[in-house]
């Protein structure tokens, strides 16, 4: 009996991994891209009212909502706007931009925010 595991390994060493940049860039006929595809996935592209009201009930308290964090890092934020504008190449982006939530807890402008108006809004918990 042959294992499983041996058997995937024998395919990956197999083949080169696929160049996933160049399979982007090919020309498809396909009325959708990839990006497209995952972001479709991901729900991203479109939002009913329904999931829009569930996002703003559920991150009302932002930083301290991990769903907060999590909705934040899925989008385009005015914060990264400028550095990703200003990118040449897509490959020069750092990855942390991609997977990691910038912290925001030392900017003045978020501490006075949470000096201020937090401590006034009513949180459902």
């Amino acid at each position: 009996m042959v294992d499983e595991r041996a058997s995937e390994m024998l395919i990956f060493q197999a083949f080169k991994p696929a160049n996933i940049r160049a399979v982007a860039a090919d020309h498809t006929y396909s009325s959708v891209t990839l990006e497209e595809i995952f972001l479709q996935e991901e729900g991203l592209i479109t939002l009913s009212a329904g999931d829009r009201q569930r996002i703003e009930e559920t991150t009302r308290s932002q930083a301290r909502s991990s769903t907060w964090l999590a909705e934040r890092g899925m989008r385009l934020t005015a914060s990264n706007f400028g550095r990703i504008c200003k990118v040449k190449h897509v490959e020069s982006l750092p990855v942390s931009l991609y997977l990691e939530p910038e912290d925001i807890t030392h900017i003045p402008s978020f501490i006075l925010f949470m000096a201020t108006n937090m401590k006034e809004l009513p949180f459902r918990s």
